[in-house]
């Protein structure tokens, strides 16, 4: 018998390429990882957790991190 329910599993592999993106935007944005947190509305240690993928988050939390960066979803993931 199947299982009705498979919990969702994190690609960790995407996640840390996101953490690592959103970490050379902010680098090259000249913002210290505080500065994009407040702009963001994140704390500090989230965002670390963010850039170094050590929790899956959602859409919402990415969108938060690119409009603080000053550029679309989309254009985050064209660039």
């Amino acid at each position: 018998m199947a299982k009705a329910f498979s919990p969702h599993r994190p690609n960790w592999d995407f996640l840390r390429r996101v953490g690592i993106k959103i970490r050379q935007l902010r680098e090259q944005k000249n913002l210290t990882i505080e500065e994009l947190a407040d702009l963001s509305g994140l704390s500090y240690k989230y965002l670390q957790e963010v850039e170094t993928a050590k929790y899956s988050f959602t859409v919402s939390v990415l969108h938060s991190i690119t409009q603080a960066l000053g550029i679309s979803l989309a254009d985050f993931f064209r660039k």
